[in-house]
């Protein structure tokens, strides 16, 4: 309506910078991270499960302790059936009508994110139209509105994130108290699903936005002379958000460069001058309480750990959901930009070296806590390489030119390259149909200008769609509908998409059942460990018997293990080494 006719080798910057990106190695590429997202799962399992071995984390669920909260805010009791002492205690029900209320808060909150992120992308294409509107097509504001507009949206996106962010926080928090979990990794547990699903939606929208509906549904000459006739506005929904016609995986690639670096360099600088600032603070504050001079120079070490920044349980889970966030760029939406594996491992070194100064200078010590795995992390990493599978999948069928340039390259070109391939893309039509004086409808074109330069001109528009016969009279209407290309295509791309999901998944499976979860060696040594008490329980247990009998009657074997004493033999040679390691290897 606004934007004018424009020559086709304006595109052509875009086209080659795209094809960086979206090129033959594109599907190679998606193939082999996803394979490496499986790797890396299977292996950091059994890396998992050398660490808990070695540093003897594997503990029962009665070995954690119940929450303070818990304690002080539930009110009913109950006789544990193991203790068989008065404990707090909730319900089923009670359990289920939490679960359903704080549930449906979330997703509640959840659809207020995905509005916002729709908001924004509405705003953005009103705030282009007010600016064609309001200015003149020689001014500045006219020649650069999708800039003026994609800048504001893109600030106002990153208030609405950050703004956001901060709120549901401590909604979250307010919610997971109200479930009254009982111990503090139901606490984590909880509050990171929460979480999770709010940044996810926050960062990952837009993408998908880009990645499976914007451009996809666009008013070609047809419908622009259609709803001329009938007086409908041509900017309506999503349909006037329309990508360049390089298409929109390059729009897709910037994006996706602009919020991931993004991410991480805020994240780096707050990370760096927060606990900074604080230090700083306090340092300030406490030498303002001091008397004299020399009780400012000559501090304890323990005045000076007072005025660096806590440490609480919760204090990791920001660096977890950072991590975890950017292994979803990495293999969610790699396939739109290869070098995000690059940028991250760039971030990471930078990552070490910022934490290792944060933690040795400006927080306190923090103290161990005994954990047997990441707890509900393993699962959301999991969950993302599942989805990053059909995500590269959809991305290389929908959003990419691979399966157009494929049918073309195979089916239609005729010198075994790509050339003429932008052709195969275009159809054609004339502007003859939009003359009011041929047609009778009113001028759906550029409102700018002399129309009678547009009263017989032959232009392109990116679909598969029909041309309008030669014989077909220029004040007949004709529909431009979809050519026989367009249905070929689709279904090749579907197909694409189940063959591709179906092989990765097969290598998947077969790579996760080729590498167990706890390594050989591993298990070897549990069962050398679980031998060994055995053998001491039995020589402790035949031990006393004799000392209680005399030694004049034999105890069978099927007497021992049983009673308090035989668990708190098993409880205290499983705690420690075992002195016949040298055995191991003998064994």
């Amino acid at each position: 309506e606004y934007c004018p006719v424009r020559p086709l080798h304006e595109s052509c910057h875009l086209y080659n910078v795209a094809y960086l990106f979206d090129n033959d190695l594109t599907v190679v590429f998606a193939l082999f991270m996803s394979l490496w997202a499986t790797m890396f799962m299977e292996l950091w399992k059994r890396r998992q499960a050398v660490m808990v071995w070695e540093w003897d984390l594997e503990m029962d669920d009665q070995e954690e302790q119940t929450r303070p909260e818990f304690e002080a805010n539930v009110k009913t009791k109950r006789i544990n059936p193991v203790t068989k002492h008065p404990e707090p205690y909730l319900s089923g029900w009670n359990k289920a009508g939490r679960l359903i209320f704080t549930n449906s808060f979330v997703i509640f909150l959840l659809m207020i994110v995905f509005i916002a992120v729709l908001a924004i992308i509405l705003f953005r294409m009103m705030l282009l139209r007010w600016v064609y509107q309001g200015s003149s097509e020689h001014s500045i504001w006219f020649s650069q509105a999708r800039l003026l507009a994609s800048m504001t949206s893109a600030s106002l996106n990153l208030v609405v994130i950050v703004s956001l962010n901060k709120v549901y926080e401590h909604v979250a928090i307010w919610l997971v108290n109200w479930e009254q979990p009982r111990t503090q990794s139901d606490f984590e547990q909880s509050f990171t699903f929460k979480m999770f699903f709010f940044q996810f939606i926050n960062f990952y929208s837009p993408l998908v936005y880009i990645a499976s509906i914007k451009g996809r549904f666009f008013e070609h000459p047809g419908d622009l002379g259609d709803r001329a006739k009938e007086n409908y506005s041509y900017f309506e929904g999503f349909k006037a958000d329309n990508c360049d016609t390089s298409g929109c995986f390059f729009e897709l690639s910037i994006q996706l460069m602009v919020v991931m670096i993004g991410k991480q360099l805020m994240n780096n600088v707050i990370e760096f001058l927060v606990p900074k600032f604080i230090h700083t603070w306090k340092v300030y504050l406490y030498n303002n309480t001091t008397n004299t001079d020399a009780e400012k120079d000559i501090n304890s070490r323990w005045e000076q750990d007072y005025n660096l920044q806590g440490w609480n349980q919760m204090a990791l889970f920001d660096e977890y959901l950072e991590m975890v966030i950017q292994y979803g760029f990495v293999t969610i939406f790699v396939s739109a930009f290869p070098l995000a594996p690059f940028f991250a491992l760039f971030n990471n070194i930078i990552e070490v070296r910022l934490d290792a100064y944060k933690y040795t200078t400006q927080i306190r010590r923090p103290l161990a806590q005994k954990v047997k795995s990441i707890g509900a992390w393993l699962g959301i990493l999991q969950t993302i390489t599942y989805i990053a599978v059909a995500s590269n999948a959809v991305i290389i069928a929908h959003t990419s030119e691979f399966i157009p340039r494929l049918m073309y390259y195979y089916g239609h070109s005729e010198d075994g390259t790509y050339r003429g391939y932008v052709n195969f893309t275009l159809t054609e039509f004339n502007t003859a149909r939009w003359d009011t004086n041929v047609s009778g409808l009113p001028w759906p074109g550029p409102k700018y200008g002399n129309h009678s330069e547009f009263d017989n001109f032959t232009c392109y528009f990116k679909a598969f769609r029909q041309t309008a016969p030669a014989n077909l009279s220029l004040s007949e209407y004709w529909s431009y509908p979809k050519d026989m290309e367009w249905v070929t295509i689709l279904a090749i791309k579907f197909a694409f998409i189940v063959i591709f999901e179906h092989v990765v998944s097969l290598i998947v499976g077969i790579i996760a059942v080729c590498i167990p979860d706890v390594p050989a060696s591993v298990k070897m040594q549990v069962q050398r460990e679980k031998l060994l008490a055995r053998e001491a329980l039995f020589e402790s247990e035949l031990k006393a018997s004799k000392d209680r009998h005399g030694g004049g009657r034999k105890t069978s074997m099927a007497s021992f293990g049983t009673g308090k004493r035989s668990s708190l033999a098993i409880k205290r040679y499983s705690t420690r080494k075992s002195e016949d390691e040298c055995s191991v290897e003998e064994t």
